[in-house]
């Protein structure tokens, strides 16, 4: 893994450089990215990220050789909470709605649904497990 983001901290001002890094997890390297903070430092409220795309062009180097031709765009991604915090609540539900995200209302009941659904699905496995271990018991009296 690369150096942690405390090692690029200014102790001075207090500003850091956030570093992102993709952890392997039991040898297989996650989808969703991890920032680590260093100690006293705040998350950041947002992130700036050239976002590059390869135009399927070529075009000849300072040698002549042909290179890609790559189409770098600045992006900035925002932080969340802090939106969540700082907007009111039908402004979040807009910015919300402008990435295809349900307003956070709905997202709240759909999330409540999928986690009663899963605590069923895991209360059921832990009732036949019960059971099995029980009929085992009961098969190795006999």
């Amino acid at each position: 893994m690369a150096s942690k983001s405390s090692d690029k901290v200014n102790r001075s001002s207090g500003r850091w450089i956030p570093e992102i890094v993709y952890e392997d997890v039991d040898g297989v390297q996650s989808q969703i990215p991890t920032i680590y903070v260093p100690k006293n430092c705040s998350k950041p409220n947002m992130l700036f990220i050239f976002v590059s795309e390869m135009t399927g062009e070529v075009e000849p180097d300072s040698r002549g050789r042909e290179v890609p031709v790559v189409d770098i765009q600045l992006h900035t991604f925002a932080n969340m909470q802090v939106l969540q915090t700082k907007l009111s609540a039908e402004a979040f539900d807009d910015v919300r709605k402008a990435m295809g995200l349900d307003p956070l209302s709905v997202a709240i009941e759909k999330g409540k649904k999928i986690n009663d659904e899963a605590h069923n699905v895991v209360a059921e496995k832990a009732k036949e497990t019960l059971k099995r271990s029980e009929l085992k018991k009961k098969s190795e009296l006999n």
